[in-house]
């Protein structure tokens, strides 16, 4: 594929890499599980929004971990309630756009899922 035809189609001729690692401990009832994901990629100048310099790959990471409280089953369907905190860390040169090098976040989630 050429230069201009990838501009046309706006896929980047760009490798970049990534990793991901993820784990996740449950009770033996299933009720309690506490998980934890670390993902560091490289992301083009462009997917950050870093317009001056969108050719760019700058490695970012996110550090997250989290807890689901699942409960009874009622009518096939189990309900959970869960949250979250994570950092996401940004090189030195994101840092102003990021309020410094470190972003800490929150959430709350609910899950559904077909009871066993």
């Amino acid at each position: 594929m050429n230069q201009e035809a990838s501009i046309i189609v706006g896929l980047p001729e760009q490798t970049t890499h990534a990793l991901l690692v993820e784990t996740a401990v449950a009770s033996s009832s299933a009720v309690h599980t506490w998980f934890g994901r670390l993902d560091i990629v490289g992301k083009p100048g462009h997917d950050l929004h870093v317009h001056e310099d969108e050719d760019a790959v700058f490695t970012v990471a996110k550090l997250q971990i989290g807890y689901l409280r699942q409960f009874a089953a009622v009518k096939g369907w189990a309900a959970g309630l869960g949250g979250h905190v994570n950092l996401s860390l940004v090189p030195r040169l994101l840092a102003p756009r990021y309020s410094g090098r470190v972003a800490p976040g929150v959430g709350l989630f609910v899950n559904l899922q077909p009871s066993c």
